[in-house]
């Protein structure tokens, strides 16, 4: 059933023209569906009926039955099914998930695998998938189903579910769907018959009525006692724009609106999101209507023999072309055992009045086992006869037996299967012979094992659709190992960030996840071809016994194995059991110091990049101290050349007339160089400097003295 937190509506809450328009397009979705499908369905129907009923064609059958010839049924075809069916059942397809982009990483994937691993155990997922081969096989198509449910009647959680199908006939998906696994059908429904109490309980005051309007017969859809009621899955498109974000991710325009996000400048594109409807309805009502949160139909198609033919697609299953030797083979074996009913049973030939002592004997001699029989001498003239003869046992016709020879040559043939799929001996000796010549057989039929494989990676990919948008807010969930072991991780959605794996807790709507292509064989198959891989390995070397016997026991199957790896492995020495306190504090250290040698490399490449940083600064920093010093040299110069201007030649007998500047008692020309020097950052340039010191108004004033300049 599809649980949902959305509020549900009814046709009483839209109008009247809105649900007719909506029942409208159910009915003509369903018939599309149902006129493709029902010829598939039929002889699906008639290929099982012929594998597990009466084979005869009912006119045959009737004829034969007047003249009171017998009509055998030989089943060939059923050992040949039963061994692709449990090949299956043997090779569990197990769902692999894979990161494939930058934001998914390796463990998400891991939990992912972890969960979907939990949710194919909760809901017996084995099952589901062995009915769809079941189906596959006998008709040609099976199906499997995802749904959502509350945890229990008391939560508000809800979980996801792989549901079983026994009635393939109750399943339709858009016949133009491209993808053999359905992913792009556009709608799809699931009925089922209702008890009509249950239905008034469930439903009061909605009408019990069918949906004839589809041409079926109204018996099909609603009986004196039962109602039919379809789930009607609906793809709606939504044209928007789409933009990536900064930090890779995108979002719609609604979104971004909603979140409050400036999209101004970022990359976009338009797109098409779908929505899927689900609604619950009869021919006539609404029942009940949701948002199913995927994107995909939970509704996956598992087809046999798939052929395109004529514009459409043909599902046939395994017995589908060996139906006719089947016939030939019944029919022959039939005729062959009415030919020697027909026959008189060997008798005894002998004169009369030779069987008068023990003629009851001689009576039962055909259905008895008599130690002795007594016959008389003479016979009723009193004449000496020979003992009596008995008649050669009627013969079988050798056309016929070759016929039916023929006709279960024909059988395999038309399956590709021969003795050796069946394990029946041939001239092999070795195992690996005998499992080379069985795989031809299991070539033949090996695309009903890849089309199920097919749909069961469909079903990886719906559920890892669906995760994040049923396990939302931070959760604690069970996840199951690959070899079975469960254990509990916190799981978080709505964080719009990856989570903080350190303290485990994972985030399951960062990053795209999808199943992988190739999907694997189940840990207990592994385990099986460790079993043998070791056991080679032992036969070739002897010696390794001691050393790998714990882990070969390990991984066999039977009461007392865990014990027996238990105490072999207590019998190796500590380096190879791998619990010895001192390695273990070893290969502690080990890591612990590679961990250090990682930070030290990072620390010192962080203080090489400094340094260089550091010395680059340095070098910018003494060639600008070089070009102002050379720049203070210049403007020194300037101030000495005013200060001391080119003096007239004169006689040398004064020398203070040498200096045409005195300057005041205690000021040098070094003090005033200083002055300059202190004031050029507040004039534009040494001259104003030297102006300000040595200027004169009204000859008042003396020269600035330089030591208050330089204050």
């Amino acid at each position: 059933m599809i649980e949902s937190d959305n509020s549900e509506k009814t046709d009483k809450e839209r109008s009247t023209a809105a649900t007719e328009k909506l029942l409208a397009e159910a009915h003509a979705d369903f018939k599309t569906a149902k006129d493709y499908y029902d010829e598939e369905y039929a002889n699906g129907e008639e290929d099982a009926e012929f594998l597990q009923g009466d084979p005869w064609p009912e006119n045959i059958r009737k004829m034969r039955e007047a003249q009171g010839s017998p009509c055998l049924h030989i089943p060939r075809l059923a050992p040949f099914v039963h061994q692709v069916e449990n090949e299956q059942r043997q090779n569990n397809l197990a769902i692999k998930v894979s990161p494939v982009d930058d934001h998914g990483d390796k463990e998400t994937a891991r939990i992912l695998r972890g969960i979907i691993r939990n949710i194919e155990t909760t809901s017996g997922a084995s099952i589901a998938y062995n009915r769809a081969g079941h189906n596959q096989l006998r008709r040609g198509i099976g199906w499997i189903r995802i749904t959502t449910a509350y945890a229990d009647e008391r939560s508000f959680d809800q979980d996801i579910q792989i549901l079983e199908v026994f009635d393939p006939g109750s399943c339709y998906i858009d016949p133009n769907h491209k993808n053999q696994d359905g992913s792009d059908a556009e709608y799809g429904f699931v009925s089922e018959m209702v008890d009509r109490a249950v239905f008034e309980a469930q439903y009061p005051g909605k009408d019990p009525v069918s949906f004839k309007e589809f041409g079926s017969v109204d018996g099909d859809w609603c009986t004196e006692d039962k109602v039919r009621v379809a789930e009607y899955f609906k793809k709606e498109w939504k044209d928007t724009t789409l933009y990536q974000l900064l930090d890779g991710n995108t979002c719609t325009a609604e979104e971004a609106k909603e979140q409050g996000i400036d999209v101004a400048g970022l990359k976009s594109r338009k797109t098409r999101i779908p929505t899927i409807k689900w609604y619950k309805l009869t021919a006539a009502d609404i029942l009940e209507e949701t948002v199913w949160p995927g994107k995909y139909i939970p509704l996956v198609p598992v087809y046999g023999d798939l052929i395109w033919h004529e514009g459409r697609r043909i599902a046939r299953s395994l017995i589908h072309d060996a139906k006719d030797s089947q016939r030939l083979l019944n029919y022959w074996k039939s005729v062959h055992a009415e030919t020697i009913a027909l026959q008189p049973k060997a008798p005894y030939i002998g004169a009369v009045g030779q069987f008068k002592t023990n003629r009851e004997k001689w009576l039962n001699a055909n259905v008895t086992n008599a130690a002795f029989l007594e016959y008389d001498l003479v016979d009723h003239k009193g004449q000496l006869a020979p003992a009596p003869q008995r008649q050669a046992p009627p013969t079988a016709s050798i056309a016929m037996f070759q016929e039916a020879m023929a006709a279960g040559e024909d059988i395999k043939n038309a399956l590709g299967m021969f003795e050796a799929s069946l394990g029946q001996q041939g001239d092999e000796k070795s195992g690996k012979a005998i499992l080379a010549r069985q795989q031809q057989g299991n070539n033949a039929t090996f695309h009903f094992m890849d089309n199920r494989a097919v749909a069961i990676r469909q079903v990886g990919r719906i559920i890892i659709d669906l995760i994040p948008k049923i396990y939302v807010g931070a959760r604690v969930v069970r996840i199951i190992g690959e070899d079975g072991q469960e254990e509990t991780v916190r799981t978080i959605t709505g964080a719009g960030k990856p989570a903080n794996q350190n303290e485990g807790i994972y985030a399951l709507d960062m990053g795209k996840y999808d199943v992988v292509a190739d999907v694997g064989p189940a840990y207990a198959t592994k385990r099986i071809e460790s079993v043998n891989t070791i056991i080679e390995l032992i036969r070739a070397q002897p010696q390794m016994a001691g050393i790998v016997g714990d882990i070969l026991f390990k991984n066999l199957d039977f009461a007392e194995a865990d014990d027996i790896a238990e105490r072999l492995k207590a019998q190796l020495p500590p380096e190879l059991r791998g619990d010895d306190p001192t390695a273990m504090q070893l290969q502690q250290a080990a890591k612990a110091i590679e961990a250090l040698k990682a930070q030290i490399a990072q620390m010192d490449q962080a203080l090489k990049d400094k340094s260089q940083s550091e010395q680059l600064d340095r070098e910018v920093k003494l060639k600008e101290l070089d070009i102002r010093s050379k720049e203070v040299d210049n403007k020194a110069v300037e101030a000495q050349a005013k200060l001391m201007p080119p003096a007239p030649v004169m006689p040398a007998a004064d020398p203070a007339a040498a200096n045409p500047i005195q300057l005041p008692p205690g000021v040098t020309m070094e003090a005033i160089i200083q002055a300059v020097i202190a004031l050029e950052g507040q004039v534009e340039d040494a001259s104003n400097a030297l102006n300000m010191i040595l200027s004169h108004e009204g000859g008042e004033e003396g020269t600035a003295a330089p030591e208050q300049a330089a204050a």
